[in-house]
């Protein structure tokens, strides 16, 4: 992967310290906080699909993927970068399955050799080259995440020394973190954190996601009861999910799990 300092490449003492800062912006309060982002970006995605009713069959992992890329870096990193709407990060979409069959690939060379290929040598293969660009973009979506973030103002700080253990966006837990370790947290640290943060998450709720519509799709009795259910907790479909709406989906809840 080419990631030194990542959370899962890392030393044991950083991985506990960003796993902690990771457990605290997935707290139930920071989840409830993330649910207006939830439903201004699911309300895109369906604005997105709707464009494609009556069309011959359509794969909507694409869509989903785009709304997955959207969600985690606006909610658990606090940076709004417009997947959906401006198509920033679609290239870091496209490239992102090359990028794993890369790595897989010479992994599993590596495994079937019993040797590992030096960098030097297979940076100059083809399959080299294509993964150093591959590696680029994968890397842009940090980039871009890392340059629209907000440099913290003096209340913020002070607020941190106030309230240590305090819940907040993850990419911000981060910035502070560095800025009282640099050492151990480098701007380099942070891209790498980054870029597994963004992976795991987009990747992990775009296959869900698009698992569950799949299902909907396959089981149309279920799909009513779901539909049904739904418009019995909001009947008003300009209505706005709240947690409360969300504990009385039960039907729903189980059907997802």
């Amino acid at each position: 992967f080419q990631l030194d300092h990542g959370m899962l490449t890392t030393s044991v003492s950083s991985w506990k310290a960003v796993r902690k800062l990771l457990n605290m912006s997935l707290s139930p309060s920071m989840i409830n906080s993330y649910i207006p982002t939830v439903n201004r970006k699911s309300r895109i995605m369906v604005e997105q699909v709707s464009k494609l009713v009556g069309q011959p069959e359509q794969n909507f992992y694409h869509e989903v993927a785009k709304w997955a890329l959207d969600m985690i870096c606006a909610t658990v990193l606090g940076v709004d970068i417009n997947v959906q709407t401006e198509g920033t990060g679609v290239p870091y979409l496209k490239v992102v399955d090359e990028y794993l069959t890369l790595v897989t690939k010479r992994m599993s060379l590596g495994m079937t050799t019993g040797d590992n290929i030096p960098n030097f040598f297979y940076n100059i293969t083809q399959d080299g080259k294509n993964f150093l660009k591959a590696a680029s973009t994968f890397r842009s979506v940090s980039n871009i995440v890392m340059e629209r973030k907000a440099p913290f103002n003096q209340s913020e700080k002070d607020d941190y020394a106030a309230n240590p253990r305090k819940p907040r966006i993850l990419l911000d837990m981060i910035y502070h973190l560095a800025a009282a370790d640099p050492e151990h947290m480098s701007n380099e640290s942070i891209a790498e954190h980054l870029d597994e943060i963004i992976f795991a998450g987009q990747d992990a709720m775009a296959d869900v996601i698009s698992k569950i519509i799949l299902m909907l799709a396959m089981h149309p009795d279920i799909q009513e009861r779901v539909y049904q259910e739904i418009m019995s907790v909001c009947p008003d479909e300009n209505s706005e999910l709240s947690q409360e709406d969300c504990s009385k989906l039960t039907y729903t809840e189980m059907f997802c799990k």
